[in-house]
């Protein structure tokens, strides 16, 4: 058997054994067929990009350096997304490397954020989380009495603070308040008031 095609049934196998487990957990993943429906994409989360060639398209995965929030391009992904085996994938593009070479960007060594209290006014949060859920300490989800479901941003923002893989302060204590997706400068006063 030659390796391409080895490589190719060990990634069918890997696909299958993900869209079964993600099936089970009554999750569906969005199978992509074409780049031009991930073009305008910011983040990836159960997405299926296992018919695309990226090898063309590097640009769209790795921004400047110099550019702190890019304009357009995929910024981030999980660890729930099928890839392309790695002959369709573009040149020294890793994309599990990114993710691990992202996690504990704390430089400091010794810094951990135990004994810090950070308040976070965002989108509903998703408090299941492991990488950060044992850091949430107060957590004001509902408002005017609606739950609403979570929201990717709210859990970036909490885990590049507190995640424990992730986190700049892996031990600092999370105080949340879900804001409305539209600001509501009264709403956002009030919680601001009550942190303080």
């Amino acid at each position: 058997m030659d390796k391409p095609n080895l490589f190719q049934k060990f990634y069918s196998a890997i696909n299958a054994v993900r869209h079964k487990i993600s099936q089970q957990d009554g999750i569906q993943y969005k199978k992509v067929a074409s780049i031009d429906e991930i073009k305008n994409e910011h983040t990836l989360d159960y997405h299926d990009l296992s018919a695309l060639d990226l090898r063309e398209h590097k640009d769209l995965f790795m921004y400047a350096s110099t550019e702190s929030m890019p304009r357009s391009g995929i910024r981030g992904w999980t660890t729930n997304v099928i890839w392309p085996s790695p002959d369709k994938m573009p040149d020294g593009f890793n994309p599990m490397e990114i993710m691990e070479r992202a996690k504990r960007p704390n430089t400091n060594a010794g810094a951990t954020g135990r004994g810090i209290n950070i308040a976070v006014i965002d989108n509903m949060l998703d408090t299941t989380n492991p990488e950060y859920a044992g850091q949430i300490k107060y957590f004001e989800g509902a408002i005017d009495g609606q739950q609403l479901p979570p929201n990717k941003h709210a859990s970036m923002v909490v885990g590049h603070i507190a995640g424990q893989h992730t986190g700049m302060a892996p031990d600092a204590n999370i105080y949340f308040f879900t804001k409305r997706t539209y600001p509501d400068r009264k709403k956002i006063g009030q919680e601001i008031c009550k942190v303080l």
